[in-house]
């Protein structure tokens, strides 16, 4: 992995456990990874293994080519519809609570 795509895969994976209000601790205790490899893959010090970016991925509830980086705009039209048809199920505390961490993860667009 290269040392800038290292980089922003810490800066994701903070941003997803933050966006949680998680401590490493309870982030590596939801993933069943250790605290040690937690804090290294966020500091871009260790690029996470295949085992290890599933069981993120897993922990955080999130897609793994979200966690990986994908570029959210070229996600197919089903998995948008999917989206959308979860998000309309929402109470719109539970709504403005998902908008909150998207933007924390994402950032604003």
């Amino acid at each position: 992995m290269s040392d800038e795509l290292l980089k922003r895969f810490a800066a994701r994976l903070r941003r997803q456990r933050a966006a949680r209000g998680w401590t490493q601790e309870e982030a590596a205790e939801r993933t069943g990874l250790s605290v040690d490899s937690i804090r290294r893959m966020e500091s871009g010090r260790m690029a996470p293994s295949l085992i290890s970016l599933h069981k993120l991925a897993t922990g955080y509830a999130t897609d793994l080519a979200l966690l990986a980086g994908a570029d959210v705009t070229n996600l197919q039209s089903h998995q948008l519809a999917q989206l959308v048809e979860f998000a309309a199920t929402l109470r719109a505390d539970e709504l403005a609570a998902l908008l909150r961490v998207a933007e924390a993860i994402f950032g604003h667009r």
